[in-house]
């Protein structure tokens, strides 16, 4: 596993800024990712316009987006075409806010371990703050032109609370529901439009 330079990081940028499939874009993403490894994608600085390119990737084919393509701009992070017509999307992942995955794979904690049921539950019940967690970041960025916001939620119970999980969506969302045209939940290859509320 390699790190990338920086011509090889310009290179994917410019890559990934181009319409193309869903498909197409998580091939490269894929691609670019096993070739890193999970040491060097979690520790490289430069690298997070690739989980960007993913969630863009996964959440365009599960909307069946006809192109999809990253922003090389500061603002949108990325931008699908369904049905002709082209929509800005925000990205972030709600994820345990202490997590600190570069130092985890650093120190190998990355590797296959003991995962209890009763830390499935736990993770469960943290889904509402980590996704206000999501939320407050993207809000204070204040952003002045109106895009639409995909919540990734990087959080895997084994479908033990999922029905608990999915109704927290509207309220640990709220807070940013007048901020973005429409509010997405990415999870478990599920696309949930939370905001505005049908």
């Amino acid at each position: 596993m390699k790190r990338l330079v920086q011509d090889e990081i310009d290179e994917l940028k410019e890559r990934l800024a181009a319409w193309q499939s869903p498909k197409t874009m998580g091939a490269s993403v894929d691609e670019a990712m096993n070739s890193l490894g999970s040491s060097n994608l979690f520790n490289q600085g430069g690298l997070a316009f690739l989980r960007d390119a993913w969630i863009a990737a996964e959440f365009g084919a599960i909307r069946n987006a006809e192109k999809v393509r990253l922003v090389s701009d500061n603002w949108p992070d990325f931008e699908l075409c369904i049905d002709g017509r082209v929509d800005a999307f925000e990205a972030v992942e709600a994820d345990a806010p202490d997590r600190r995955r570069g130092e985890e794979y650093r120190k190998g904690i990355g590797e296959m371990k003991d995962d209890p049921v009763e830390d499935w539950i736990a993770r469960a019940e943290q889904a509402p703050d980590w996704l206000q967690s999501a939320c407050r970041k993207k809000a204070r960025k204040n952003y002045g032109s109106r895009a639409n916001l995909v919540i990734y939620l990087n959080l895997n119970e084994f479908g033990i609370r999922q029905s608990e999980v999915e109704t927290c969506f509207p309220h640990a969302t709220a807070a940013v529901k007048d901020a973005f045209e429409t509010v997405w939940i990415l999870w478990k290859k599920q696309a949930y439009h939370i905001w505005p509320s049908n």
